[in-house]
């Protein structure tokens, strides 16, 4: 099944199942609109990539490389 971002657990103001199960903190989950957000500040320190963003499907998942 093709992920969802736990649409259900964040209608419940719950973080995504794999942001809980993930001890290393290799997955940041967040609000890309908010300015102050650890989201935003990760993108603007680190570099990411996305996958296909030429398809035009606009994706927001980036990976830190």
């Amino acid at each position: 099944e093709k992920c969802n971002f736990c649409a259900e657990r964040i209608a419940k103001g719950l973080p995504p199942a794999c942001l809980e199960a993930c001890d290393a903190n290799a997955i940041t989950f967040g609000v890309i609109n908010d300015p102050q957000s650890e989201v935003r500040k990760l993108l603007k320190e680190r570099y990411t990539i996305r996958r296909r963003p030429g398809l035009g499907t606009r994706p927001h998942v980036f990976y830190i490389v």
